[in-house]
């Protein structure tokens, strides 16, 4: 699959002059793609999410999806490449988030995936495969790493339009549905007694003075 995979972007790299591309050689594809994928794969600690600058994962030699395909992304601009990121799910069975980037060569769409290692024409893939989704807390990850960063809106042209619509309407990053949470009243319990004192108050003999004895 390596080889059928080096080939393919082989030809792909060839021909970009030919498209309008304006790369400055012909090869710069092939060798940022690969340098990409060397990056070792680091998964975030549960619950954070930094996105890394391209500068920083080239440093570091380590990151996970967004990390390397930014990085992807930032050398193919560079050279002149038509590419931009894409945020959503690789697979419809998984639910994890991913990263990846795409590409026009000519008049095809590619699927770049870095972490991954692979180049695909969009049209050959299943729709449920590498599908866009919006998400407010993503978009939100997004537009803090262009401002710490001074980049401006144009590395995922859709998620520049959705942080357009949630700035106009703060609630259309919140959930259409609200699941009523249910919270149990808490009532004082009865005080009972032990069940040695139970059994021993009903075996006490109530004695009334005209029952003395001594009177």
């Amino acid at each position: 699959m390596r080889r059928a995979l080096t080939s393919s972007l082989a030809l792909i790299a060839i021909g970009l002059s030919s498209i309008g591309c304006a790369p400055k050689h012909e090869k710069s594809f092939l060798y940022h793609f690969n340098t990409a994928s060397r990056i070792r794969y680091s998964r975030e600690e549960e619950g954070g999410d930094f996105w890394q600058t391209a500068a920083q994962t080239k440093l570091l030699e380590s990151g996970d999806c967004e990390d390397v395909s930014l990085s992807l992304l930032d050398s193919l601009r560079k050279d002149g490449y038509k590419v931009v990121a894409r945020f959503g799910r690789a697979n419809s069975r998984v639910r994890e988030l991913h990263v990846w980037l795409e590409a026009e060569f000519g008049n095809e769409t590619y699927i770049v995936d870095p972490t991954v290692g692979i180049v695909v024409k969009r049209s050959s893939l299943s729709p449920s495969a590498y599908q866009c989704i919006q998400s407010a807390s993503l978009a939100r990850t997004y537009k803090d790493y262009m401002d710490r960063n001074n980049i401006g809106p144009g590395i995922n042209p859709q998620y520049d339009i959705y942080l357009e619509m949630l700035a106009k309407d703060k609630n259309l990053g919140r959930p259409k549905v609200r699941i009523p949470v249910y919270i149990p009243v808490m009532r004082p319990m009865p005080v009972r007694k032990s069940y040695s004192e139970e059994k021993l108050a009903g075996k006490k003999k109530i004695i009334s003075p005209a029952d003395d004895p001594e009177d």
